[in-house]
């Protein structure tokens, strides 16, 4: 019988020194990896929650949620004949495309998800700004593989509404930030970014020059 646990993978960590926590499944022996694309530093994993984060409850439900997928898929896969003879990695790639369907993967989670990483709140009042625009146009039940390029030119043409060209520009790099994060996930079919150009112009420059400056300080006023 396959099992399942979480585990912390530190063999790739990053210079912040931070792993990701996996799905291990041992079946005959032998261990497959499912990455959860939720990283962490050793002092804020316990072993089965992750502690000492904002956000963590989030994460935790999120990690549940994914394992307790993985064990519904194992035990539906154990009902059929010869499930015994496969081996762990034809068992990993097999769950792999099920939990790959459009609708096990919504954009609110996904948004949810990269919001609950470390960032400053200013960024992450910009994502979910982002993510009320995504809502607003339709895509309260919007799953992650209904995002084409047909998709992100009429969502730009909707932000053109009420946003000039780097209001739209901020959009969509935050909506891009979290479709960058469902690919790292391989949960795509396709990439919608590919071809898909994010337009900015110029910030007319405001700064003051020496010479106003000097006007400003040497002109005459009263005590």
């Amino acid at each position: 019988m396959a099992t399942t646990k979480f585990y912390l993978d530190l063999r790739g960590k990053a210079k912040d020194g931070k792993g990701s926590i996996n799905i291990t499944i041992t079946h005959n022996r032998a261990v497959a990896m499912i990455p959860t694309g939720i990283r962490v530093a050793p002092n804020e994993w316990d072993g089965q929650n992750v502690i000492r984060v904002s956000g963590s409850d989030v994460l935790n439900a999120r990690l549940a949620e994914r394992k307790l997928e993985v064990d519904r898929a194992l035990a539906l896969m154990s009902l059929n004949d010869g499930f015994n003879d496969l081996t762990v990695t034809q068992i990993k790639s097999c769950i792999i495309r099920k939990q790959s369907s459009p609708q096990s993967h919504l954009v609110y989670d996904l948004f949810q998800e990269y919001m609950a990483r470390d960032m400053a709140q200013g960024t992450k009042n910009i994502y979910f700004a982002t993510w009320n625009k995504v809502k607003s146009f339709g895509g309260e039940r919007l799953s992650i593989q209904d995002i084409d390029i047909k998709w992100l030119y009429e969502f730009e043409k909707y932000l053109s509404k009420s946003q000039g060209v780097n209001g739209r520009a901020i959009f969509l790099r935050s909506l891009r930030a979290v479709v960058n994060y469902a690919n790292h996930l391989k949960i795509l079919d396709s990439y919608p970014f590919d071809n898909f150009k994010i337009k900015q112009e110029p910030t007319r420059k405001r700064s003051v020059s020496i010479e106003q400056f000097r006007r400003f300080i040497s002109y005459p006023t009263s005590e």
